[in-house]
């Protein structure tokens, strides 16, 4: 008999089989211990599924679910008309982690135009830090403001990056 599943370790894997088949595992000095114990079965018992509804607000739900599919293996969900929320079948365990997935990955994203006074789009974009992904910025024809796509932390990051090097040329004038 084979069978395959995903998990986070091999702690994590070797736990999910003992705790199938009413096992316990402990690990002390790098030795591994598995002993049996009823009240895991018990446990298991309690910790049913259930079928929970999470709404997003900016991200579609079968995104997200391709996102938590990949984390966390096959799980049962079904995508609501709005598309902004799904059913998923999970224990209470693991509503709590994908909550935590939501809050990092359900961000906003919007679209911001940056004014530039004294240099030109092309130029400005050249000087932006490697942490602002290029593919999100857009110079407009005239070369005279930018617009960006991401976040409002990454937009004000952008920003004072922009004020820093837009600035007028520095001109040297001899009195004679």
């Amino acid at each position: 008999l084979r069978s395959y599943f995903t998990a986070k370790s091999f702690e994590d894997g070797l736990e999910k089989i003992c705790n199938q088949n009413g096992l316990r595992v402990i690990k002390e000095d790098g030795i591994y211990y598995i002993i049996s114990d009823k009240s895991v079965i018990e446990s298991l018992i309690q910790d049913e599924m259930e079928w929970c509804k999470i709404n997003l607000e900016h991200v579609k739900a079968s995104k997200f679910v391709d996102i938590v599919s990949k984390l966390y293996g096959k799980i049962e969900n079904i995508i609501l008309p709005d598309e902004y929320s799904f059913l998923i079948k999970i224990n209470k365990e693991r509503y709590k982690e994908i909550l935590k997935l939501k809050e990092e990955v359900d961000i906003e994203i919007k679209n911001y135009v940056i004014n530039l006074k004294y240099i030109k789009g092309e130029e400005a974009i050249k000087y932006i830090p490697s942490s602002v992904d290029r593919t999100n910025l857009f110079v407009t024809e005239d070369n005279s403001c930018i617009y960006f796509r991401g976040t409002e932390s990454m937009y004000k990051v952008l920003a004072e990056q922009i004020e820093l090097c837009d600035r007028p040329v520095q001109r040297i004038s001899y009195d004679i």
